[in-house]
Formats: C-alpha cells, structure tokens, sequence
C-alpha cells in the first residue's frame, strides 16, 4: 500500500499532468524550493511562482509537449517522482521524449518544501542512496 506522502506526491503530479496546475500546486508549500540546476534547466525558484515560472519557461520552449506520470515511490525519506516528456523544440525541430525524475522532500503540514530534479530516475536513486 502506498504511504501518505507518496499518495500526496501522486495528487500533485496527477494534477499537473492533467493540465490542473492550481489543482497541483495546493499539494506545495507557499515556500517550496525548486532546484533544476541538476537538469538542463538549470535554475532553482522559490516558492509557487518560482515553481511555476520554471515549469513554464521549460514547457514554453516545445511544441506538441506532453508528460506522462510513470510511477512515485517513497524512498523511505523522499518520494520520488518519475515522468516522461516528449515534445518538439520551436526553434530546431529537434524531438525529444525521456523519462526524468524528481524527488519530493515533503514537511510536517503534508505539502511537499522541496522538488529536486534529476535527468534521470537513476541519478535521483543515487541521490537519495537507494
């Protein structure tokens, strides 16, 4: 059975997938810290709006852009989060679809305070030693 927080974790990114991103960001703190850096978007933001302004950043760049949630897991400590983006780039051409990660450090209210993004579901696992 899954744990509370990777349930929460689901709802958010349920959410956002569906195209419900207000739906999705009542699942993170007013505070929350969004770290990219460790992907090519290189770029941490603090709170929603530094959440959002990201996430649309990124997906402004594609046409045809979509993500699919493959599978949350809670690692013990954070949850981890796994998509896969596909889209064409504006201005190449160039398509891509991958499959990233994040993990989701969640605090005492039950909203998750820190996203942590990685290229890959590999590199999020070793991060978070498992």
């Amino acid at each position: 059975m899954p744990s509370e927080n990777a349930e929460i974790v689901r709802r958010a990114f349920e959410s956002y997938v569906a195209g419900d991103l207000p739906g999705g960001m009542a699942y993170f703190s007013d505070d929350v810290v969004a770290d990219f850096t460790l992907r090519v978007d290189a770029s941490v933001g603090h709170g929603h709006d530094g959440l959002i302004e990201i996430v649309s950043t990124w997906i402004d760049t594609w046409d045809d852009y979509t993500e699919q949630l493959d599978e949350v897991r809670d690692l013990g400590g954070p949850v981890m989060v796994v998509l896969t983006q596909s889209g064409r780039a504006k201005q190449t051409g160039l398509e891509i679809k991958n499959q990233y990660a994040g993990l989701c450090e969640l605090d005492e209210d039950g909203l998750i305070s820190k996203l942590t993004m990685y290229e890959n579901p590999a590199k999020a696992l070793a991060a978070a030693g498992a």
